[in-house]
């Protein structure tokens, strides 16, 4: 059952960092004593008004000013050591969720579009950010300021006390009602951005067929109808907004006065009068952050909503063998991730995706046992299917019966299994750096000569010797300066480079030229490893290959 609107959840959400760990507890408990030594600072600070007020001899003054002047100082320099806290407080809490929200943009399977991405960690993570820094920082800090100096001026005279603090109590009734449309209206923002920023990024994504198809004016119609619902949607949360901060306002300004009004009507001392204004005047910071923090809780509330799913877990591609049909193959055995490298080639044993259904079509595929210097060309009615062997492969939780020299690929940690295993497919982006550390992607640690003789074998040499600044070329935008086919070519060169057992070849072909496919045939006449390669040119393969078919019915024989 989801909780009430503008309500916060009793329990934790699945997925979503916590937010008092050990390191953010300490900082949060140093922070809420520096607002409580403010707030002692302010309270001594009211009360040397007070003095001041009342003391005839000018001496004495001279002694008060000077000591309000210090407390003063020592709160300016104890205010900065706030904001400074308050800043490693939110920054550290939203790097691990944009860490976590990387790590599920990251993980096998239909992820969200790079539009949803991007706005989780800028928007909503800025709406994380300003609730910690601003908010929670300054509800530690402003409630010690407020609850000391209310009760320093209760001790000095009760009536103003009550003053002061029943205009406070009316403008936090007034903004808890205020909370819950705020949260709605920040909801409904939140989700206008993300519509905007998915259509924006799918529009420059295919912006080449767009202007083959004429499509300019209709696909900048659609960004300006959602460009206008976001300016609606955020006129619309201004007005609670500005009623959550007028709100807030007021009550500063209504305190004022109530203190001095009462005061007035009661002929109170007119030193208690000064340090009743003096003790307003210090809580006019907090009481004014009241409207805006009751803003950011909402939009945190609202932006945690949107993050969620993105720290939710990779759904699972493959589901292995059938209730009553238990997987083929070696018997498994709970053990933890092997660190140990095989040793050699050895064979590579997917028998048991004779079991393995696959969720999209209920795939099956015939068993297949394949040993050193071996071809195998994965065919398939639907290249859906083998997009989803792959992806099987690569994901190593999502292929538990897979074998390479007789380790199971469930079993080894992600270093052991991308030094067994290489990958090269068409369309496939090149990370951001430098073009030596793409490369070396795979294997961080070869060697120069090494790189250069993957290079070589992959038919990438011209390409990089065209580089002004060859392997130390900064790719950017997916890939840039290096054409599609040299992209292609540096996909093998990783792939290849350090010799893996296991070499995935998805139809790399489509994106080579001539002197490239002809460089990937050599790879694979030459490769030591057994080679996995969806291709619609067969012509590719070395003479001696063999078939390994995907099918939507039974396990073939």
């Amino acid at each position: 059952m989801s909780p009430t609107r503008g309500q916060e959840p009793r329990t934790p959400l699945p997925g979503f960092p916590g937010f008092f760990t050990a390191g953010r507890r300490g900082l949060l408990v140093v922070l809420i004593g520096t607002g409580t030594a403010i707030a002692l600072l302010s309270a001594a600070t009211a009360w040397l008004v007070s003095l001041l007020s009342s003391t005839p001899d000018s001496g004495q003054r001279v002694l008060l000013v000077v000591g309000l002047l210090g407390l003063v100082g020592a709160a300016a320099g104890l205010r900065i050591l706030e904001r400074v806290l308050a800043e490693r407080l939110g920054q550290s809490y939203v790097h691990e969720i944009r860490l976590g929200l990387l790590r599920g943009a990251l993980a096998p399977g239909r992820g969200p579009s790079l539009g949803i991405t991007v706005a989780r960690t800028s928007n909503d993570l800025n709406s994380v950010r300003n609730w910690v820094v601003l908010g929670i920082a300054a509800a530690a800090s402003g409630l010690p300021l407020v609850l000391v100096l209310t009760a320093s001026l209760w001790l000095m005279a009760p009536p103003l006390a009550v003053a002061v603090m029943v205009p406070l109590l009316a403008a936090t009734a007034l903004l808890a009602w205020l909370s819950g449309p705020t949260r709605a209206r920040a909801g409904a923002l939140r989700k206008a951005r993300g519509r905007l920023a998915g259509q924006v990024t799918d529009t420059v994504n295919a912006a080449t067929a767009i202007r083959a198809g004429a499509g300019e004016d209709r696909e900048l119609g659609r960004i300006d109808a959602l460009g206008r619902d976001v300016a609606g949607a955020a006129v619309r949360r201004a007005v609670l907004a500005g009623s959550l901060r007028a709100s807030a306002a007021a009550a500063a300004s209504a305190t004022a006065v109530s203190a001095a009004a009462t005061g007035a009507f009661m002929g109170l001392d007119p030193g208690l009068i000064a340090a009743a204004l003096t003790v307003v005047s210090l809580t006019a910071t907090p009481v004014h952050d009241l409207g805006r923090i009751v803003e950011y809780r909402q939009s945190y509330l609202a932006a945690r909503a949107a993050i969620l799913p993105g720290l939710a877990a990779a759904p699972v591609l493959l589901r292995s063998g059938t209730p009553d049909q238990p997987p083929a193959g070696p018997p498994r055995a709970a053990a933890e991730p092997r660190t140990k490298e095989p040793e050699g080639m050895g064979t590579v044993e997917p028998e048991g995706l004779r079991t393995v259904e696959f969720d999209l079509g209920g795939v099956r595929a015939a068993p297949l046992r394949a040993v050193p210097g071996q071809c195998v060309h994965v065919t398939a009615a639907d290249h859906t299917a083998i997009d989803e062997l792959f992806s099987a492969l690569l994901d190593g939780r999502a292929a538990p019966f897979v074998w390479i020299d007789g380790i199971r690929l469930s079993e080894m940690d992600g270093r052991l299994r991308r030094r067994s295993l290489g990958y090269a497919a068409r369309a496939l982006a090149l990370e951001r750096g430098r073009l030596g550390r793409a490369l070396r992607y795979r294997r961080p640690g070869a060697s120069d000569a090494e790189v250069a003789d993957a290079v070589h074998r992959a038919g990438m040499a011209p390409a990089v010797a065209r580089l002004p600044r060859g392997l130390g070329t900064v790719l950017r935008r997916g890939g840039d300066p290096l054409g599609a086919h040299e992209r292609a070519k540096a996909h093998l060169v990783r792939a290849v480079l350090g010799t893996p057992p296991l070499l995935l070849v998805n139809r790399l072909d489509a994106d080579l030229d001539d002197a490239g496919r002809a460089a990937l045939r050599r790879v694979l006449e030459e490769h030591p490893g057994v080679q996995i390669v969806a291709t619609d040119r067969p012509e590719i393969l070395p003479d001696n290959f063999i078939e390994w078919r995907l099918d939507n019915g039974d396990a073939l024989s």
